[in-house]
Protein backbone atom coordinates (compact mmCIF):
# COMPACT_ATOMS: atom_id res chain seq x y z
CA UNK A 1 0.00 0.00 0.00
CA UNK A 2 1.40 3.56 -0.97
CA UNK A 3 2.48 5.25 2.10
CA UNK A 4 0.25 8.77 2.01
CA UNK A 5 1.48 11.80 4.41
CA UNK A 6 -1.34 13.67 5.68
CA UNK A 7 -0.48 17.03 7.16
CA UNK A 8 -2.34 17.74 10.86
CA UNK A 9 -3.94 20.59 12.84
CA UNK A 10 -2.06 21.72 16.31
CA UNK A 11 -5.01 22.04 18.63
CA UNK A 12 -6.16 21.80 22.11
CA UNK A 13 -8.16 18.45 22.26
CA UNK A 14 -9.77 16.54 25.27
CA UNK A 15 -9.13 13.42 26.13
CA UNK A 16 -9.98 10.63 28.85
CA UNK A 17 -9.10 12.71 32.41
CA UNK A 18 -7.08 15.38 30.82
CA UNK A 19 -9.20 18.87 28.70
CA UNK A 20 -6.74 21.22 26.76
CA UNK A 21 -4.30 19.01 25.50
CA UNK A 22 -1.74 20.26 22.96
CA UNK A 23 -2.79 17.83 20.35
CA UNK A 24 -1.77 16.88 16.31
CA UNK A 25 -5.08 15.53 14.93
CA UNK A 26 -6.21 14.66 11.53
CA UNK A 27 -10.23 13.75 11.19
CA UNK A 28 -11.32 10.32 10.55
CA UNK A 29 -12.70 11.14 6.98
CA UNK A 30 -9.22 11.96 5.75
CA UNK A 31 -8.23 8.82 6.91
CA UNK A 32 -11.28 6.78 5.75
CA UNK A 33 -10.82 8.33 2.30
CA UNK A 34 -6.81 6.96 1.69
CA UNK A 35 -7.64 3.66 3.00
CA UNK A 36 -10.96 2.95 0.73
CA UNK A 37 -8.51 3.92 -2.34
CA UNK A 38 -5.86 1.93 -1.34
CA UNK A 39 -3.28 4.07 0.55
CA UNK A 40 -1.72 3.93 4.34
CA UNK A 41 -2.39 7.32 5.63
CA UNK A 42 0.76 8.57 7.77
CA UNK A 43 0.24 11.46 9.78
CA UNK A 44 2.39 14.36 9.69
CA UNK A 45 2.62 16.64 12.56
CA UNK A 46 3.80 20.23 12.29
CA UNK A 47 7.55 21.03 13.40
CA UNK A 48 10.37 22.99 13.28
CA UNK A 49 12.37 19.73 12.15
CA UNK A 50 10.69 19.61 8.75
CA UNK A 51 10.80 23.03 7.96
CA UNK A 52 14.57 22.85 8.11
CA UNK A 53 14.50 19.48 6.72
CA UNK A 54 11.10 18.73 4.90
CA UNK A 55 13.09 15.58 3.44
CA UNK A 56 13.12 13.68 6.70
CA UNK A 57 9.45 12.73 6.41
CA UNK A 58 9.16 13.22 2.73
CA UNK A 59 11.86 10.67 1.84
CA UNK A 60 9.64 7.59 3.79
CA UNK A 61 6.14 8.58 1.84
CA UNK A 62 4.89 8.30 -1.66
CA UNK A 63 2.26 11.01 -1.94
CA UNK A 64 1.62 13.78 0.34
CA UNK A 65 -1.74 15.09 1.11
CA UNK A 66 -2.38 18.78 2.60
CA UNK A 67 -5.43 18.88 4.51
CA UNK A 68 -8.10 21.40 5.43
CA UNK A 69 -7.89 23.92 8.44
CA UNK A 70 -7.28 27.69 9.79
CA UNK A 71 -6.39 30.53 7.76
CA UNK A 72 -2.60 30.94 6.27
CA UNK A 73 -0.40 33.80 7.73
CA UNK A 74 -1.11 36.57 5.72
CA UNK A 75 2.35 37.76 5.64
CA UNK A 76 3.72 34.48 4.05
CA UNK A 77 2.11 36.13 1.00
CA UNK A 78 2.97 39.87 1.79
CA UNK A 79 -0.48 41.05 3.10
CA UNK A 80 -1.77 42.70 6.33
CA UNK A 81 -4.33 40.38 7.83
CA UNK A 82 -8.00 41.55 7.51
CA UNK A 83 -10.26 41.73 9.94
CA UNK A 84 -11.50 38.32 9.43
CA UNK A 85 -8.31 36.52 9.03
CA UNK A 86 -8.34 34.28 12.46
CA UNK A 87 -6.65 31.41 14.11
CA UNK A 88 -3.89 31.08 11.93
CA UNK A 89 -0.59 28.98 12.85
CA UNK A 90 2.31 29.97 11.61
CA UNK A 91 4.67 27.03 12.55
CA UNK A 92 1.88 24.68 10.99
CA UNK A 93 1.90 27.43 7.72
CA UNK A 94 5.91 27.29 7.54
CA UNK A 95 5.88 23.73 7.98
CA UNK A 96 3.32 22.52 5.18
CA UNK A 97 5.08 25.45 2.77
CA UNK A 98 8.39 23.60 3.38
CA UNK A 99 6.71 20.11 2.41
CA UNK A 100 5.15 21.38 -0.68
CA UNK A 101 8.46 23.15 -2.18
CA UNK A 102 10.20 19.64 -1.25
CA UNK A 103 7.36 17.22 -2.85
CA UNK A 104 7.78 19.64 -5.86
CA UNK A 105 11.11 19.17 -6.39
CA UNK A 106 11.21 15.91 -5.50
CA UNK A 107 8.13 15.01 -7.80
CA UNK A 108 6.11 13.41 -4.73
CA UNK A 109 2.52 13.04 -5.77
CA UNK A 110 0.52 15.63 -3.80
CA UNK A 111 -2.87 16.14 -3.29
CA UNK A 112 -4.02 19.93 -1.14
CA UNK A 113 -7.58 20.30 0.17
CA UNK A 114 -9.19 23.61 0.83
CA UNK A 115 -6.06 25.16 2.81
CA UNK A 116 -3.77 22.77 0.77
CA UNK A 117 -4.80 24.57 -2.63
CA UNK A 118 -4.28 27.46 -0.51
CA UNK A 119 -1.14 26.67 0.49
CA UNK A 120 0.27 25.35 -2.93
CA UNK A 121 -0.89 28.82 -4.20
CA UNK A 122 1.34 30.64 -1.73
CA UNK A 123 4.30 28.35 -2.16
CA UNK A 124 4.31 29.32 -5.68
CA UNK A 125 4.49 32.75 -4.92
CA UNK A 126 0.82 33.21 -5.63
CA UNK A 127 -1.63 35.14 -3.15
CA UNK A 128 -4.98 34.72 -1.60
CA UNK A 129 -8.57 36.32 -1.08
CA UNK A 130 -8.53 36.95 2.53
CA UNK A 131 -12.43 36.91 2.63
CA UNK A 132 -14.64 35.76 0.14
CA UNK A 133 -17.78 37.99 0.47
CA UNK A 134 -15.85 41.05 -0.05
CA UNK A 135 -15.32 40.25 -3.82
CA UNK A 136 -18.22 37.87 -4.35
CA UNK A 137 -21.26 38.98 -1.57
CA UNK A 138 -23.03 36.32 0.13
CA UNK A 139 -25.64 35.16 -2.27
CA UNK A 140 -23.89 32.15 -3.31
CA UNK A 141 -22.30 31.01 0.12
CA UNK A 142 -18.90 28.80 0.49
CA UNK A 143 -19.70 27.69 4.00
CA UNK A 144 -22.57 25.85 5.67
CA UNK A 145 -25.35 27.10 7.80
CA UNK A 146 -23.52 26.45 11.24
CA UNK A 147 -24.81 24.04 13.14
CA UNK A 148 -26.98 22.48 10.39
CA UNK A 149 -24.35 21.82 8.66
CA UNK A 150 -20.63 23.13 8.35
CA UNK A 151 -20.52 22.11 4.42
CA UNK A 152 -22.25 24.61 1.48
CA UNK A 153 -22.87 22.23 -1.20
CA UNK A 154 -22.25 23.60 -4.94
CA UNK A 155 -21.39 22.68 -8.50
CA UNK A 156 -17.69 23.38 -10.17
CA UNK A 157 -17.09 23.14 -13.66
CA UNK A 158 -14.05 21.22 -14.77
CA UNK A 159 -12.07 23.13 -17.53
CA UNK A 160 -10.99 21.38 -20.22
CA UNK A 161 -8.04 19.20 -21.01
CA UNK A 162 -6.68 18.91 -17.24
CA UNK A 163 -6.63 15.96 -15.04
CA UNK A 164 -9.61 16.94 -13.13
CA UNK A 165 -11.70 16.41 -16.57
CA UNK A 166 -10.33 12.69 -16.48
CA UNK A 167 -11.37 12.32 -12.96
CA UNK A 168 -14.86 14.03 -12.94
CA UNK A 169 -15.98 14.92 -16.32
CA UNK A 170 -17.51 18.54 -17.30
CA UNK A 171 -18.89 19.17 -13.95
CA UNK A 172 -19.07 18.23 -10.49
CA UNK A 173 -21.43 18.87 -7.00
CA UNK A 174 -19.07 19.14 -4.08
CA UNK A 175 -19.15 20.22 -0.27
CA UNK A 176 -17.22 23.55 0.35
CA UNK A 177 -16.62 25.22 4.01
CA UNK A 178 -13.84 28.42 3.69
CA UNK A 179 -14.23 32.13 3.09
CA UNK A 180 -10.32 32.82 1.57
CA UNK A 181 -9.47 31.82 -1.63
CA UNK A 182 -6.74 31.92 -4.74
CA UNK A 183 -6.56 35.38 -5.51
CA UNK A 184 -3.43 35.99 -7.75
CA UNK A 185 -2.41 32.04 -9.46
CA UNK A 186 0.96 30.58 -8.05
CA UNK A 187 3.47 30.56 -11.10
CA UNK A 188 3.26 27.07 -12.69
CA UNK A 189 -0.41 26.68 -12.04
CA UNK A 190 -3.34 26.44 -13.78
CA UNK A 191 -7.04 26.42 -13.19
CA UNK A 192 -9.07 22.69 -13.67
CA UNK A 193 -12.47 24.06 -11.94
CA UNK A 194 -14.41 27.13 -11.04
CA UNK A 195 -17.88 27.67 -9.68
CA UNK A 196 -20.87 29.60 -11.29
CA UNK A 197 -19.34 32.56 -10.00
CA UNK A 198 -16.25 32.50 -11.22
CA UNK A 199 -14.02 31.61 -8.00
CA UNK A 200 -11.02 29.77 -8.34
CA UNK A 201 -12.33 25.76 -7.14
CA UNK A 202 -9.32 23.77 -8.27
CA UNK A 203 -5.52 23.74 -9.82
CA UNK A 204 -3.34 21.94 -11.02
CA UNK A 205 0.74 21.98 -11.90
CA UNK A 206 0.77 20.20 -15.41
CA UNK A 207 4.81 20.49 -14.70
CA UNK A 208 4.80 18.34 -12.13
CA UNK A 209 4.08 14.01 -12.63
CA UNK A 210 0.84 14.98 -10.17
CA UNK A 211 -0.13 17.75 -8.25
CA UNK A 212 -3.59 18.69 -7.64
CA UNK A 213 -5.80 21.00 -5.12
CA UNK A 214 -9.07 21.70 -4.64
CA UNK A 215 -10.67 24.10 -3.31
CA UNK A 216 -13.61 22.15 -1.63
CA UNK A 217 -13.64 19.22 1.02
CA UNK A 218 -13.57 16.02 -0.74
CA UNK A 219 -12.86 13.55 2.30
CA UNK A 220 -16.84 15.14 3.92
CA UNK A 221 -18.23 13.32 0.91
CA UNK A 222 -15.39 10.79 -0.20
CA UNK A 223 -17.88 8.34 -1.79
CA UNK A 224 -18.54 10.59 -4.29
CA UNK A 225 -14.72 12.04 -4.62
CA UNK A 226 -13.66 8.55 -4.32
CA UNK A 227 -12.03 8.45 -8.29
CA UNK A 228 -10.02 11.54 -6.97
CA UNK A 229 -8.76 9.62 -4.16
CA UNK A 230 -7.99 6.53 -6.22
CA UNK A 231 -6.31 8.48 -8.99
CA UNK A 232 -3.78 10.30 -6.32
CA UNK A 233 -3.05 6.74 -4.55
CA UNK A 234 -2.16 5.63 -7.88
CA UNK A 235 -0.13 7.78 -8.84
CA UNK A 236 1.52 7.58 -5.23
CA UNK A 237 2.05 3.79 -6.30
CA UNK A 238 3.95 4.62 -9.07
CA UNK A 239 6.21 6.39 -6.39
CA UNK A 240 6.35 3.47 -4.57
CA UNK A 241 6.99 0.91 -7.13
CA UNK A 242 9.75 3.50 -8.34
CA UNK A 243 11.46 3.13 -4.97
CA UNK A 244 11.27 -0.37 -4.81
CA UNK A 245 12.72 -0.90 -8.12
CA UNK A 246 15.82 1.50 -6.97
Amino acid sequence: MPKIGLTSYRIPAAIPTWTEVSSVVVPNTYLNAVFEAGGSPVIVPSSQKYIEDPNKILDSLDGLIVIGGNDVTPELYGQEPHPETVQTDKLRDETELALIRAALDQSLPILGICRGLQLLNVALGGTLLQHVPDVYGTEKPHTGAGRESAFHYHKVYVEEETRLMDIFGKETIVPSSHHQAIDRLGEGLIISGVDELGLIEAVEFPAHPCCIAVQWHPEEDYKTNMPLFKYFVSEAGKMSSGKILS
